[in-house]
């Protein structure tokens, strides 16, 4: 059996094999997918009627679960989205049907001379690396490692939109998380909306000490919006007190060269990278989108 899991959004899947089509593989292919994709999707997984996972078809979306699969749900807290039966749900479940198929054929077809079921699985998770050559496991296995987050150590992904920093940031801080340490993940323009709320409301103090305890500090969208001089110089005050301490990583579409656009003040922008660049790990993710190229590969299925 071929389990697959895709995101709607970025596209990004992860594909198991499996001996056999029993609710233990199903189990099992969702734990992996999440541990890959770092984390469980915030709202629904669209499902055809599966038995694994359903009992029996109800009215409309209504299903009658296995006990095993709503406790699976309950503790990883995500929601099942059923496709309707028949024809009617045909267009509903296209996009991961197709993901499966060209994967098969692709991959799959003629099946590989592997010893074992665990080759074979190893071979399709270095396939997932593959769409993206400018990250490699080792890299990734090497940032999951809490080491470089106890020394205090910024960490920069630069790429294009589409690249995979976000999962990547993502990934990386659930892994932290895992090991113990404090993780925070939060959008740039989020955080300094933060700041300037507290600010306004006198509690700016107390913020800036929170976030300076965290143990790592994870920045979506850096650069993504222009920020004013007051925006900057509060955003300014969370590098300078983590600077060394606690890590922080940021991901973001310009380079350290573009920075100044984002700032607007040349001072600030020089410290604020002087900080992030100090001691730091940089992996650049490139510039082909990953949702164009999943978007190709569905309008232009290789023929092979």
């Amino acid at each position: 059996m071929l389990f697959t899991l895709r995101l709607s959004c970025s596209g990004k899947a992860v594909h198991r094999v499996y001996a056999t089509a029993s609710q233990e593989a199903f189990l099992e292919g969702h734990v992996e997918a999440f541990t890959v994709l770092g984390g469980v999707p915030s709202v629904h997984v669209r499902y055809d009627n599966l038995k694994p996972a359903v009992k029996q078809v109800l009215f409309g979306r209504s299903r009658l679960e296995s006990a095993r699969w709503a406790s699976f749900k309950s503790w990883y807290q995500f929601s099942a989205f059923y496709c309707a039966p028949g024809e009617d749900g045909a267009h509903e479940k296209g996009g991961v049907e197709h993901e499966g198929g060209r994967f098969r054929r692709k991959h799959l077809v003629p099946l590989p001379a592997v010893d074992s079921q665990a080759e074979l699985n190893e071979r399709l998770a270095a396939i997932d690396f593959s769409k993206n050559p400018n990250i490699t496991p080792e890299v990734v296995a090497d940032l999951k490692s809490p080491t470089w987050v106890r020394e205090g150590r910024p960490l920069v992904l630069i790429g294009g939109s589409g690249t995979g920093k976000s999962h990547l940031l993502i990934s990386i801080g659930t892994a932290i998380a895992e090991t113990g340490l404090s993780v925070r993940y939060t959008t740039t323009s989020a955080l300094v909306n933060e700041l300037a709320e507290a600010d306004a409301s006198r509690r700016l103090s107390s913020v800036i000490a929170r976030y300076s305890k965290i143990d790592l500090l994870c920045l979506d969208e850096f650069g993504y919006f222009n920020l004013d001089r007051k925006g900057a110089k509060l955003l300014f005050q969370i590098f300078t007190e983590r600077e060394e301490r606690k890590a922080t990583a940021v991901a973001t579409n310009s380079p350290f060269t573009e920075w100044d656009k984002t700032f607007g003040d040349a001072r600030l922008c020089a410290a604020i990278a002087d900080r992030i660049a100090f001691r730091c790990t940089l992996i650049q993710t490139g510039t082909e989108s990953y949702r164009y190229q999943a978007t190709q590969e569905s309008l232009f299925p290789d023929p092979n």
